[in-house]
């Protein structure tokens, strides 16, 4: 008798439990198959709840949630959401977020991330999105900012009034309205890196009236005034930390192959290679020479990263430090290991696949193996990553009676 696979099939629901329909509704079973629709949460500190589904728990720690849901800080509380292009969205302490999606395009590397913050803190580290499809917006009550790959801050405070402040490259706003979420599009303002805008219910209701009128818009920089910012908000703790973590990257590119590489300033750096590419070995590396700069991080696997089910053997993983004189140095053992989504089990730098049993019932899970190696002189923070990819859920014989 043939064996049984226990999964489910070329109809995968993943992840979410429903297809994403285009706009167009004529999404069909292979375009879902390439879908995911998920966040990891990493708890840094305090009690972090999440609400979905009608119910509040309090976090686990790097678990991965399928979008919609709602997460909440306490005083203490901070948490950062990893997304499937490696992009983060760090909450700071006494915040309310509703993460309402997070598609991401496994085929053509489209994301598609909107959250709604209610009150608090969030700080925006975006990957640069690859490709035109893609979109990142983060909403407030009174505006909504859209980016394409950036770094910046938005606060609302308890009366509502939303503040955000730029950090790379540039921010679009755009006035919206407070009870129906309506966009008014003459009521923008293009915020760069060295700025900050305040948006109050004031504002909103403005653009509202004149925009219900008829009368011509009033120009967005006598509504929407950029200040440059101030010492107290370059100083800002949380500011700070959060430039500090970014370590400021520069600029990502697509390579033919689907290759994301990340090129990075002397501090910090991005890099995502091809894990069908065997991994180098440590005592074949040319040392660097003493004045030479890490630059950027790659995470290898000694065997390729795909066709990958429950029960495969399991897979070591390097990672190799690239320097500005151009070699490289070993650092497997430097660095902090972290697995992003269901897909198995991490131990140091050893993965074995395995769908966690909370989406089993999907029979394919998608995600990522990071590595985070610490600069020791200056503190920066260098991150490397897998691609995206996927492990399918063992397959089962069935044993026939008898």
């Amino acid at each position: 008798m043939k064996p049984i696979i226990i999964a489910v099939g070329a109809i995968a629901i993943i992840l979410g439990g429903a297809f994403l329909l285009s706009q167009n509704g004529n999404n069909t079973p292979e375009d879902a198959s390439h879908t995911t629709n998920y966040v990891t949460i990493e708890v840094e500190s305090g009690a972090v709840t999440v609400t979905n589904d009608g119910a509040t728990r309090s976090a686990v720690p790097n678990e991965t949630l399928a979008t919609p849901f709602t997460i909440n800080t306490d005083e203490a509380g901070r948490a950062t959401l990893h997304f499937p292009n490696g992009s983060e969205l760090r909450i700071d302490h006494n915040s309310t977020m509703r993460v309402d999606k997070a598609v991401y395009q496994t085929d053509t590397q489209d994301i598609s991330v909107s959250v709604f913050l209610s009150i608090g803190r969030a700080w925006s580290h975006i990957v640069s999105l690859a490709t035109p499809a893609s979109s990142w917006e983060v909403e407030t009550s009174n505006v909504v900012a859209t980016v394409r790959g950036t770094a910046f801050d938005v606060h609302v405070d308890a009366s509502g009034t939303t503040t955000v402040t730029g950090s790379e490259n540039n921010v679009l706003l755009t006035v919206r309205n407070l009870e129906t979420g309506e966009r008014y599009p003459d009521y923008y303002t293009i915020l760069e890196p060295d700025n900050y805008v305040v948006i109050t219910h004031e504002m909103s209701e403005t653009a509202r009236v004149q925009t219900e009128s008829g009368e011509s818009p009033i120009n967005p920089r006598t509504l929407l005034q950029q200040k440059e910012k101030t010492d107290d908000i370059r100083n800002d703790w949380w500011i700070t930390r959060n430039e500090e973590r970014d370590g400021g990257d520069d600029a990502i590119e697509d390579s033919k192959d689907g290759t994301v590489e990340i090129e990075t300033t002397e501090e910090m750096g991005i890099g995502i290679i091809d894990s069908s590419t065997p991994a180098p070995v440590a005592d074949t590396l040319p040392e660097p020479s003493i004045n030479a700069r890490p630059l950027s991080l790659v995470v290898n696997s000694a065997s390729p990263l795909t066709g990958l089910s429950g029960g495969d053997p399991s897979i070591r993983l390097t990672a190799i430090l690239t320097y500005s004189d151009g070699k490289t140095r070993d650092v497997t053992g430097n660095v902090t290991w972290r697995l992003l989504g269901p897909i198995g089990i991490l131990q140091g730098n050893v993965f074995t696949p395995d769908v966690a049993e909370s989406v089993s019932e999907f029979g394919r899970a998608f995600g990522s193996i990071t590595a985070t190696w610490r600069n020791t002189e200056t503190g920066a923070e260098i991150f490397g990553a897998t691609p995206i990819f996927e492990v399918r859920s063992k397959v089962v014989p069935l044993i026939p009676e008898g």
